[in-house]
């Protein structure tokens, strides 16, 4: 089973990063970041309105559930939706590289923060050499892909200066590590309603939960930012089916997401789902997948994503 999880996270990585070109053509036709977010965080939701009713389930889970359970496993969609509006506001404050680097680094760290310590009333995982050098591998391996790799090719470092900057630079650390405990309580909510059906059920009526919740917050900070939620009538028309493919990426990372954190650790969870992220991301850059700019591979981030690999593979335990 441990190769299935394997193979299962890596395909939520890819779906992460084949959704981030497609949300940014989605943007420049729209016109918003915010709005292009809304289309794709109601498209995740629909997907997993249908799948749930598919699978023979209520929408709305009866008050003896939500009486029995802590309120806090309902606020996993808000945090992403913090995150993505975050992701907006750091880019170009800080530039592309910095935006995408803290808070992997914030996850990594606070995965591993939640397992160690056994935070939000979970068990504690044993923290061995092995995990230890594999977190340090997967770190090392982020830094020669993403920054080292990059760092002659970054055009704009972003407007922010002096102490604000630092000010982003932490604000991504901490929302990186915000989305660890997203994905933590996201898997105890679709844990909770796995008991009263299995795993594949409890993991799709949970991801629509936090789905619904997260669209509620985002039409929330659109309406208010924006003054409207939804393209005008003539970008409608400029919208091609392949427009929406982000939402439908995004609904399988929200589910395989949960669903691993139901059988996994946090730390293996990160390990793999941000490997696949990164891995994806450069044969998107290399052959300009969904019309992004084609930006060939480099030496250094190849050296990085092996020694990546490597960490992934201590971590999740292969070696062991």
């Amino acid at each position: 089973m441990l190769i299935i999880y394997i193979l299962v996270g890596l395909l939520a990585g890819f779906a992460i990063a084949n959704m981030t070109p497609i949300n940014a053509g989605l943007r420049e036709k729209v016109g918003s970041p915010l709005i292009a977010i809304v289309i794709s965080i109601l498209i995740s939701t629909l997907v997993m309105l249908i799948a749930t009713l598919i699978t023979g389930q209520n929408l709305w889970p009866d008050m003896a559930f939500v009486t029995s359970h802590s309120p806090i496993i309902w606020i996993g969609g808000v945090i992403g939706a913090i995150y993505v509006t975050s992701n907006i506001l750091m880019f170009p404050k800080i530039g592309a590289i910095e935006t995408v680097v803290l808070p992997l680094l914030g996850q990594i760290l606070t995965g591993l923060l939640i397992d160690v310590f056994g935070l939000l009333n979970l068990p504690k995982v044993p923290l061995h050499a092995e995990k230890i050098i594999g977190v340090l591998l997967l770190i090392v391996g982020l830094w020669i892909t993403i920054v080292l790799a990059e760092k002659k090719r970054l055009q704009s470092l972003g407007t922010a200066k002096g102490s604000e900057r630092w000010l982003w630079r932490i604000w991504g650390i901490i929302v990186g590590g915000a989305t660890a405990f997203q994905q933590t309580i996201n898997g105890a909510l679709g844990g909770a309603l796995a008991q009263n059906s299995n795993m594949i059920k409890g993991t799709i009526q949970g991801s629509f939960f936090a789905f619904f919740v997260g669209l509620i917050a985002i039409l929330i900070i659109t309406a208010i930012k924006e003054k409207r939620v939804l393209p005008t009538a003539a970008q409608w028309k400029t919208l091609k089916a392949t427009d929406f493919l982000g939402g439908l990426f995004n609904g399988v990372v929200g589910m395989v997401r949960m669903g691993l954190r139901i059988v996994l650790s946090q730390t293996i969870v990160v390990a793999l789902v941000d490997f696949g992220q990164i891995a994806t991301g450069l044969l998107v850059q290399q052959f300009g997948w969904w019309k992004s700019p084609k930006n060939p591979v480099n030496k250094l981030q190849i050296i990085g994503l092996v020694i990546m690999f490597v960490g992934v593979l201590m971590i999740v335990g292969v070696f062991a």
